[in-house]
């Protein structure tokens, strides 16, 4: 168990629900590198989740850039619980070089390579123990998967921890998954694409309110013309944005026009006219 890894986990607000049971689960397990090796088991007994939950979680970590994955094989072949690496922007240049060469390939996929997010390529390491009878964390061998093997030919960032926010890739992932509250927000206005305006919504989300989000949306929708991109909108100004919005609702109010704050979320979910 690692206090410092339980400590960011705890103080990160960036996932919730059985997401951030899984984590502080694999957190649990995890040495002060961010390396551990639970089984998805051992996960789902500490979180108190389903296994389907366990699986889910570790997609959405991955696609968040919270968590690598790598497979694990024994000796005879047979597979293994997987080995994690725990913000792996943060941790990768400080990890012992064992443990280092087993997730190159897989962060230099993730982190520096021009991936369109449809390769399901895992990461291309075979990690063998000893006799396969235990989870002990002798690794005795690593080999590719592959030949030749390659070493990455970029040679990983290294991050500033102090001065390095979590960033989403430029490009989504395979298997990524939508955080349910920006579901909500994207039947508001579902205009451009999906993940452009997930990636916009993630910059911002911290700074304003979903109801100020929303509402901003509410209003993008509402004009008769140049209607803009949801990933356009949630890009601007917002302040400005809004600020017009609501000297527009003023305007429509002494007019005698639709006042769209009257309309109701439910109403424009259901594609109510505006």
């Amino acid at each position: 168990m690692s206090i410092k890894l339980l400590q960011r986990v705890l103080s990160d607000k960036i996932v919730t629900g059985n997401d951030r049971l899984v984590l502080i689960a694999i957190a649990d397990a995890a040495n002060d590198e961010g390396v551990c090796y639970p089984s998805f088991e051992s996960i789902r007994e500490k979180a108190n989740v389903s296994i389907s939950s366990v699986t889910r979680a570790i997609k959405v970590l991955s696609s968040f850039g919270m968590l690598l994955k790598v497979n694990r094989n024994r000796a005879n072949g047979s597979s293994t619980s997987n080995i994690y690496l725990l913000f792996p922007q943060e941790n990768f240049e400080t990890l012992d070089e064992m443990y280092k060469d087993i997730f190159a390939d897989e962060y230099d996929r993730v982190f520096n390579s021009e991936n369109d997010g449809q390769d399901d390529t895992p990461g291309v390491v075979k990690v063998t123990r000893g006799d396969g009878q235990d989870d002990t964390p002798g690794v005795v061998k690593v080999t590719p998967l592959y030949e030749p093997s390659n070493k990455p030919s970029v040679e990983p960032k290294k991050i500033n921890k102090k001065s390095s926010p979590l960033k989403l890739p430029m490009t989504k992932p395979k298997d990524f998954m939508y955080p349910q509250e920006f579901e909500e927000i994207w039947k508001v206005h579902s205009n451009g694409d999906k993940y452009k305006a997930y990636r916009a919504y993630f910059e911002i989300k911290d700074k304003y309110q979903l109801e100020t989000l929303r509402s901003a949306l509410i209003c993008e929708k509402s004009k008769e013309y140049g209607v803009r991109h949801t990933a356009t909108v949630f890009n601007s100004d917002l302040d400005d944005f809004i600020e017009q919005c609501k000297n527009r609702q003023t305007q429509e109010k002494r007019s005698g026009v639709l006042d769209i704050s009257k309309i109701s979320y439910d109403d424009v979910v259901d594609g109510a006219r505006l």
